[in-house]
């Protein structure tokens, strides 16, 4: 409080300005930030997904292919009931 009965007006006026400025300008860059950052973070861990679900699917696909078996419905490998019974996306 000693340092602001020192100033003039004018310099707490000018004080009050900058602060009233460069408060709301850190509190709004801030936010953009960890918002960007969520967003990045999301649409990686969706696009790996994306990625492992295809190379999934293709490796199914080679694994029938190499045993001849191209019909997945006569298939006994686990997990080709639950590919017959999901509804096509």
């Amino acid at each position: 409080m000693i340092a602001l009965r020192r100033l003039s007006i004018r310099n707490k006026i000018i004080a009050i300005v900058l602060l009233a400025t460069i408060v709301p300008l850190v509190g709004g860059f801030a936010f953009v930030v960890v918002n960007e950052r969520r967003a990045f973070r999301r649409e990686m861990l969706d696009n790996w997904t994306r990625y492992l679900v295809a190379h999934a699917e293709d490796v199914m696909e080679l694994l029938s292919l190499e045993t001849g078996n191209l019909d997945p419905a006569e298939s006994d490998e686990p997990g080709a009931r639950a590919r017959r019974e999901r509804p096509s996306q």
